[in-house]
């Protein structure tokens, strides 16, 4: 694992990996760093930022290939990006001004705590929690399955591909090219087991197709700090419920104000 640092290193340099959407308010008393599930950018968590108060500035994890890096080549391994979000992390000072919260949807959920693991490795505060969306456990056999599905076929299990997308046949293609850089990248990934001493809150619904029965239940392993358990719905994508959102975002909130 990559040691992140702040100086002398491009990747902590470049602004590309984190697109913000900043507090209103222009002082943020809580931020919230999410990371995209596989093909996905900041439209993943519209609703979560819709629901944001002028207080919290939420801040996505792009990867290249996508949104404002659509012409980039795809990273070609999860631990390079986990390195690459950690040093812009670490470079921006995360958690020194505010209390932070990682939240990771399915993919998202592997790269957030590979993320977590380098800032508390660089010795960056900790987060308030990381949450995790629609995510086996790390070392859970079911991503070995989902790395060897064709694109296509991963889409229709997750609910087909939208209408809209059929109807510009160049948005389709990017989003299944996306979809399998992404999956790609999980080929080279090796979970090593270590766990964060960060408390863990696991989201899932039992009726998610990419979701096995017991493939949540790992996660506790993964942190020394306590892990919570809590059944949602939704299908793979649960974030699109503007309640959950409201909700997470105020047990975030309160949980700020007593960190502060």
């Amino acid at each position: 694992m990559r040691r992140p640092s702040s100086t002398g290193d491009p990747m902590a340099t470049d602004p590309r990996w984190l697109r913000t959407f900043p507090a209103v308010s222009g002082q943020a008393a809580l931020q919230v760093v999410c990371f995209p599930p596989a093909g996905g950018a900041a439209g993943a968590f519209a609703t979560l930022i819709d629901a944001a108060d002028a207080e919290t500035s939420v801040s996505v994890a792009i990867l290249p290939g996508r949104e404002t890096r659509l012409a980039e080549p795809a990273a070609t391994g999860l631990d390079e990006v986990a390195d690459a979000l950690a040093a812009r992390l670490v470079a921006v000072g995360i958690g020194e001004r505010s209390p932070y919260v990682l939240l990771g949807h399915s993919l998202g959920g592997l790269l957030a705590h590979e993320t977590a693991r380098r800032l508390e490795h660089a010795g960056m505060p900790r987060p308030l929690e990381l949450v995790t969306v629609a995510s086996p456990a790390p070392d859970h056999p079911g991503w070995t399955r989902t790395r060897r599905l064709p694109p296509a076929e991963l889409l229709r299990r997750l609910g087909g591909i939208p209408p809209e997308l059929h109807e510009v046949p160049q948005l389709l293609d990017h989003v299944v090219r996306a979809l399998a850089d992404d999956l790609a990248m999980l080929a080279g990934h090796h979970c090593d087991g270590a766990p964060v001493p960060v408390p863990l809150l696991v989201l899932g619904d039992p009726k998610d197709p990419q979701l096995p029965p017991g493939a949540l239940d790992g996660w506790s392993r993964f942190t020394t700090a306590g892990c919570e358990f809590e059944r949602v719905e939704g299908g793979h994508f649960p974030l699109g419920a503007e309640e959950l959102c409201r909700r997470l975002l105020l047990r975030w909130r309160s949980s700020a104000a007593v960190h502060r």
